[in-house]
């Protein structure tokens, strides 16, 4: 949808809001027009990304030089309270409080089969995936699921309405840690090539936040729209081979 089309345009966008660590000539307006369209998807995850990005990009703003600009690692957890506290509230509503909901019923599905087949899960294509729905997974109705609209086969419209859980299901805790930390060490590299840029930096930001915050309530890793996101910044941030002059070495 629009919303999800936005991920990557943002990234695409932040990219073009700064050169040579100042700030390009109508920036703010065009910052201003881009989330306030973003907001008027009317999805409340576009309008809690739409209002970090404004956030991320006065604090970016108000560094005077690139020098300033290194993340450190000490800022994680703050960054993690604060995303916490603004999407506690849909974290709380689809996955702990409404038993009806098909998140709720993925998670609870996807912690018990952790349980029952630890520490590998139940398999590839079992659980929370398009593959376990295009051949329905009997694991479905092993545990329950199989009659819960949205997960059913008849009506298997939420299965993916997640991120985790799937991983959780098929591939247990060892997948999953495997998997954290793969996502992590990606997340770790883009910072890295992030630093000289304020530009970079910023697009950079928005895709982690955007992505991760994303996989609580959709299949956001396997969207086209972490691909272009991870292209354009490596893309940015690739290294710029000046031309070398070729020398003939006539050996007498």
């Amino acid at each position: 949808g629009l919303n999800t089309y936005f991920y990557s345009f943002m990234v695409v966008f932040s990219a073009t809001l700064f050169k040579d660590g100042k700030l390009r000539p109508k920036s703010n307006l065009y910052m201003v027009m881009a989330t306030i369209t973003w907001i008027l998807t009317l999805r409340s995850r576009a309008i809690a990304f739409a209002c970090i990005y404004v956030l991320i990009y006065v604090i970016i703003l108000r560094f005077s030089s690139n020098r300033k600009l290194k993340f450190k690692w000490y800022y994680v957890p703050p960054i993690l309270m604060v995303a916490f506290l603004i999407g506690w509230p849909t974290f709380e509503e689809y996955f702990l409080l409404n038993s009806r909901q098909a998140r709720y019923v993925l998670l609870r599905g996807a912690i018990s089969i952790a349980a029952d087949y630890f520490p590998f899960g139940a398999g590839f294509a079992t659980y929370g995936t398009a593959a376990s729905i295009a051949q329905y997974s009997t694991i479905y109705s092993r545990y329950g699921l199989a009659n819960v609209w949205g997960i059913s086969a008849s009506s298997a419209y939420f299965v993916m309405d997640q991120y985790w859980c799937g991983i959780l299901g098929q591939f247990g805790i060892i997948g999953l840690l495997i998997m954290g930390y793969m996502i992590f060490a990606l997340y770790k590299e883009v910072l890295l090539r992030s630093y000289e840029s304020k530009s970079t930096l910023l697009a950079s930001l928005t895709f982690i936040y955007t992505s991760l915050l994303a996989s609580i309530s959709a299949a956001s890793y396997i969207q086209a729209s972490v691909f272009i996101s991870v292209l354009v910044i490596f893309a940015l941030t690739a290294p710029q081979h000046k031309g070398v002059k070729n020398e003939t070495v006539i050996k007498k």
